[in-house]
């Protein structure tokens, strides 16, 4: 054990500081923080709780989830983070409760994270030292903290681990290792459609740069028919699974929603100014943090991975093509990786109104997506290989031990990554649950399955914040509920979204044909009522129109705020009274401006 510990102190001591740097930064060493706010914080609990229900029989239908009754496939407005929710479930099944489950959740992805990355670094580049560096920077970079408030893009395990099967590859071309990169890339779809999405970009590139370079081999392996039909069972293998997982979303796009317009999305590309925007709590580099506030979600763009990833980068990308360097260093396929990485910074890079992104937003998929930011979570992976390509130029350059130049370069990653932990986006676990709990024992003496509308007399902050106490609250009563939070949604229920009453539920109701025999509603915390809405619908032949607001013109309201300092800096007060996000704050502002203006 204690020789163990000597040959592998870097990678614990990077792991433990990794550890204190992000994951007990946000949750506490009592474990007394959930991570992110309110809203998406929540909901992603939520979601990973509703696969365990699902798992232990509680639920009948997996997509068809009990919130905003009765839209049909409600899961398929978000990510489902089934293949995460495993190392939720465990926690579950060890009767924790569901927001310490959450966070063990957090916590062992970060782990599996670092492990991950520091496997393929190793087999990379054969350098224990140069392996941990480029770990840290993927697992525990700074620009995570941008992230925070969706935690559902935080398990990247599978990016590393993809890379490492094509490395594996081609290095000896045995199928198992094109089956693996394949399965992890569909693994990743599992865990969050997103990433799937944008890991399978930089995937894409360097397989196609592989076939290119060995096509000869390639070609001659092909004619092996043993050798074909695996590769083709690989790619069928791995196609199916998926269809399966993408053919609900699919066919419910293609019944309920609308495909993003590219010209809503490209402001949510990245500039090169955002690879220099760092979110406020940073030891050094709060400067770069108020540079870019013109940009629409700019909060989305502080995507700064510190100063030493940064110059590690640049360096990557500006030597790997010398000879000298490419020979003496020893590292496999380092061009393939650096070219990789390089098209992957150019493809989702925007340069004013332009950008080259518009070629794979065609590509079917991308069309839904709405904020590209979150390709950092990608791109770190380069990172990490620049931050260790760095350090082994590092030691070709001087004759100083290689483990006390580790930790001098690893103390200053850890500086330039510090970030104060009053800063992170987070939320009291105390408070959150009290919130759930005082409308859970509201909710005494109703029958399981049974309808649930909460419509609080007076809204204290958010409405997304009582939609979700509804929604975790039902789910712990085994109710359906009509209260919602999702990355999207029918446009007729966001009138109740934004204001959960009887007027809004009703003209939700009829525009889906549902007249049911009762709906259990909660006014306040006080009491609840049963309200026959079948019959007040049937007396009624028609039900005045709440007025939808188009997502566009929200938007271009959001933006009018922006440019108004005054106002903006309002919005920026209330939102941190509130605790919520400057983003939902702001969503909540301006379709409160476009109601009372079409009244």
């Amino acid at each position: 054990m204690f020789q163990a510990i000597l040959k592998y102190w870097p990678l614990l001591l990077g792991f433990i500081a990794g550890l204190i740097l992000v994951p007990f930064n946000i949750l506490g060493f009592n474990f007394n923080y959930l991570p992110g706010d309110l809203g998406d914080g929540r909901f992603n609990n939520y979601i990973l709780e509703h696969n365990f229900q699902y798992l232990i029989g509680n639920i009948e239908s997996y997509w068809n989830a009990p919130f905003m009754f009765p839209v049909k496939q409600v899961i398929c407005y978000s990510d489902n983070l089934m293949g995460s929710s495993p190392f939720y479930i465990i926690f579950r099944f060890l009767h924790f409760d569901r927001e310490f489950s959450y966070q063990a959740w957090l916590l062992v992805i970060c782990i599996l994270n670092y492990f991950s990355c520091y496997i393929f670094l190793w087999e990379w580049t054969k350098n224990k030292y140069a392996a941990v560096l480029g770990a840290f920077i993927f697992a525990f970079s700074i620009a995570l903290q941008s992230q925070v408030t969706h935690t559902q893009v935080f398990p990247r395990f599978c990016i590393p681990l993809s890379f490492l099967m094509l490395l594996l590859f081609i290095k000896k071309f045995h199928v198992k290792y094109f089956f693996g990169l394949l399965f992890f890339c569909v693994w990743q779809f599992y865990c969050a459609i997103y990433i799937g999405l944008l890991l399978s970009i930089p995937l894409i590139i360097s397989t196609f740069i592989v076939f290119i370079k060995y096509n000869k081999k390639l070609l001659e392996l092909f004619h092996n028919s043993r050798w074909r039909n695996q590769m083709l069972f690989s790619l069928l293998a791995n196609f199916t699974m998926l269809f399966l997982l993408m053919y609900p979303y699919i066919n419910s796009v293609e019944k309920t929603s609308e495909l993003i317009n590219y010209q809503t999305v490209i402001n949510s590309v990245p500039t090169i100014s955002s690879y220099f925007f760092s979110q406020p709590g940073s030891l050094f580099w709060d400067f770069l943090s108020s540079h870019l506030k013109e940009l629409p979600a700019y909060w989305d763009h502080q995507i700064f991975a510190g100063a030493i990833a940064s110059v590690s980068l640049m360096i990557f990308f500006c030597t790997f093509y010398i000879p000298h360097y490419f020979k003496a260093l020893n590292l496999a396929e380092l061009r393939i990786f650096a070219i990789t990485g390089m098209l992957c910074f150019l493809l989702f890079l925007r340069i004013g109104n332009y950008s080259l992104y518009y070629f794979i937003y065609l590509i079917p998929g991308f069309s839904a997506m709405k904020s590209l930011t979150r390709v950092i979570n990608v791109e770190l992976l380069f990172f990490g290989m620049a931050v260790s390509y760095s350090f082994i130029m590092l030691t070709r350059l001087n004759k100083i031990k290689q483990s006390i130049l580790f930790l001098s370069v690893f103390g200053l990653i850890i500086l330039d990554n510090f970030f104060k932990s009053d800063s992170v986006y987070k939320i009291e676990k105390a408070e959150a649950q009290s919130r759930t709990n005082a409308l859970i024992n509201k909710l005494e003496g109703i029958p399981p399955n049974e309808i649930v509308s909460y419509e609080p007399e007076e809204l204290h902050s958010a409405s997304i914040h009582y939609n979700l106490d509804a929604m975790l609250a039902c789910q712990q009563k085994q109710l359906k509920c009509v209260n919602a939070y999702t990355g999207n949604s029918p446009h007729f229920y966001s009138s109740f979204w934004h204001e959960p009453n009887t007027k809004n539920r009703l003209y939700f109701f009829s525009k889906m044909n549902f007249t049911p025999e009762k709906v259990y509603i909660v006014k306040d915390l006080q009491a609840f009522l049963i309200e026959n809405t079948k019959a007040i619908m049937k007396s009624s032949d028609s039900f005045s129109k709440p007025t939808i607001i188009d997502s566009m013109a929200i938007s271009k309201m959001v933006d009018k705020i922006k440019l108004d300092p005054g106002w903006f800096e309002h919005v920026k007060k209330k939102a941190k009274e509130k605790n919520i996000s400057l983003d939902s704050m702001l969503t909540l502002d301006a379709i409160w401006v476009l109601t009372n203006e079409n009244k």
